[in-house]
């Protein structure tokens, strides 16, 4: 963590240190225009040093309105591919959503609903973060309850959610909480388990997934819920799946070829966005929905995402 909040140090460093030393050179030209201060012969260096530096302002300013204004509100869908060796015939669509930021006024609430209704899946998750504030609270149970799976609805709690209890969050919505439970749950004759840990449960991976095994049995096919990517690796190799997380957002502000400048989570850019592969497991951490609440609500290269999970028996991807 706190190497990331000296990386970013640095990145707001060097943007403060462009645009003053930008500023000074349009001050400069303007006031030796109007022949307040003399015009003063530059070098080739130097005029080439300030079309870049002009070229650079701008292509921020360019990328500044972008992020505020078009990739908040521009959703992806990530469809992932989940062959396995526990289904023989069965399949299942499982739709992820995280971090939604609801805030009293509404952004990308209604489009998340008609997407994922769209899609018709066997199970819809979330995995935490549910409002910036309490006035956020109707417009998250609302978005919820319009939402439509074929066999059920579930959720975990995320570090902002630790405030508000279970009957706030998703009550009459139609998701069950699982904080530390787990369901299992049938598709053409065939089970699987879904199981989940809140934050107030964080340590307690060990056990619940346990728990969830002894009911379920250790072939069945398990999906863990759970907010914080770096708790995959409390998991036990064979214990899980399929690993569902949030809360980096991707970073929710990315840099070309760097990716995320911070993530607020403890494993830092271990685990950052998208797919990984660890502890035999198949570990996703979606990027969100929402945003912080900041006085500037921004995304860049980081936009806001929906997942797709169509797990499969292995052979039928042959």
């Amino acid at each position: 963590m706190k190497t990331e909040m000296i990386k970013a140090a640095i990145l707001a460093f060097a943007i403060f240190a462009i645009y003053l030393f930008e500023s000074i050179l349009l001050v400069s030209r303007v006031l030796s225009r109007l022949k307040i201060i003399p015009r003063r012969k530059r070098g080739r260096a130097f005029r080439i040093a300030a079309i870049c530096l002009h070229v650079v302002a701008a292509a921020g300013i360019l990328c500044a309105l972008y992020a505020v204004l078009i990739e908040p509100r521009w959703i992806e869908v990530v469809n992932v591919d989940v062959p396995t060796e526990r289904l023989k015939h069965a399949t299942l669509t499982v739709a992820q959503i995280s971090d939604l930021h609801c805030d009293a006024a509404r952004c990308n609430e209604d489009e998340v609903v008609r997407i994922i209704n769209d899609l018709r899946p066997d199970i819809i998750v979330f995995t935490g973060d549910a409002v910036n504030s309490p006035e956020g609270l109707p417009l998250f149970r609302d978005t919820l309850s319009r939402l439509k799976a074929n066999i059920g609805k579930f959720a975990v709690r995320g570090n902002v959610d630790r405030n508000y209890s279970d009957e706030e969050l998703v009550g009459g919505t139609g998701f069950q909480m699982l904080n530390d439970k787990h369901m299992v749950c049938t598709k053409d004759g065939e089970s699987f388990c879904i199981t989940g840990i809140s934050e107030k449960y964080i340590g307690q991976a060990h056990a619940v997934l346990s728990r969830a095994h002894l009911h379920a049995g250790r072939d069945t096919f398990t999906i863990f819920l759970h907010h914080y990517p770096h708790l995959v690796d409390d998991v036990y190799p064979g214990f899980v799946d399929l690993s569902l997380s949030g809360h980096t957002h991707g970073g929710q502000i990315a840099l070309p070829f760097y990716g995320a400048v911070m993530t607020f989570s403890p494993a830092g850019k271990k685990y950052e966005r998208g797919a990984y592969h660890t502890r035999g497991a198949l570990l996703y951490v979606n990027r969100g929905i929402g945003t912080e609440n900041t006085p500037v609500r921004a995304r860049f290269l980081a936009r806001p995402e929906i997942t797709v999970f169509h797990i499969h028996p292995a052979a039928a991807g042959n």
